[in-house]
């Protein structure tokens, strides 16, 4: 089976298990403490499923549009939630 067509499925079930699991896990676990499993838990899984697709190496000029990417996708989130923080308290015209 081809990992690009059950990709966003495992995409949308892992991200709404975060959600569900968070809505458990909150009221006997501190935040930090959670969200370190969480992320153990994930590196576990992805780790995984490297070895289990064994992609050939991506070129450092592709990793580094990557991240770029993935840091302009934090900065606009956290722009958004900035500009949020102040439409809401009034600050904001």
């Amino acid at each position: 089976m081809n990992l690009s067509r059950i990709a966003p499925a495992l995409f949308v079930v892992l991200w709404a298990t975060g959600f569900i699991g968070a809505r458990y896990a909150m009221p006997w676990s501190e935040p930090f403490s959670f969200l370190a499993v969480r992320f153990a838990i994930a590196f576990l899984l992805l780790a995984g499923l490297l070895a289990f697709v064994r992609s050939k190496p991506t070129r450092p000029r592709d990793r580094l549009h990557a991240a770029f990417a993935g840091m302009l996708a934090y900065k606009a989130d956290a722009f958004d939630a900035l500009l949020f923080a102040l439409v809401t308290a009034g600050l904001c015209l």
